[in-house]
């Protein structure tokens, strides 16, 4: 394993960031604005953002590099959430457990790789949650949209709806990895990721 962070590799962790928190952020938007699918907007991004996750792990694939990745990303999200504080926590316990996942094989290995994004891709929870923690208070935020918006959002808030959206999105995060691992085949060849 390559041990030391380079200035490259921060140049690295600050572009593939910024590259997944737009299509992250672009994906969301476009699936949030219908409600009944809120909750699985961070699913399908998944599918979309394996690519770049599993693209960035075998480029960089030092220790803490996804920890910087994830804390960029979450910090962001956090701050554009007002400082929602289930951002912080979930979001970086999250990318806490991906970093230890991926750095158990090196970076090198395809499923910790995979199990990693698996983990890392349920991040948006720290804002779903927030409707189970903070319901009033994000229904509130919600209302913008419109009351049918609002309505239909505060009927799938449920337990039911929290875990069909968690399965999804490692379900999704999954087929995500894979179909990264299609498209970059020669990249992870040259960089030895089995």
């Amino acid at each position: 394993m390559k041990e030391k962070m380079e200035i490259k590799d921060l140049i690295s962790v600050g572009i593939f960031g910024a590259i997944y928190l737009a299509i992250f952020m672009i994906s969301i938007t476009v699936v949030g604005m219908v409600p009944k699918i809120y909750f699985f907007a961070g699913a399908v991004s998944s599918l979309f953002l394996g690519t770049i996750y599993m693209l960035f792990v075998s480029r960089t694939g030092k220790k803490y590099s996804i920890l910087m990745m994830g804390v960029l990303i979450v910090t962001i999200m956090g701050l554009m959430m007002g400082g929602l504080w289930t951002v912080f926590v979930f979001g970086y316990g999250v990318v806490i457990i991906a970093e230890i996942i991926a750095s158990i094989g090196n970076y090198k290995s395809f499923k910790l790789n995979t199990l990693s994004y698996m983990v890392f891709a349920l991040f948006p929870f720290g804002v779903y949650s927030a409707f189970w923690v903070m319901k009033d208070q994000m229904l509130e935020m919600s209302k913008p949209y419109g009351d049918i918006y609002v309505t239909t959002l505060e009927k799938l808030i449920n337990p039911t709806t929290l875990i069909y959206a968690i399965i999804a999105t490692l379900i999704c995060a999954m087929i995500g990895s894979l179909i990264g691992k299609k498209i970059l085949k020669k990249h992870f060849e040259k960089a030895g990721i089995a």
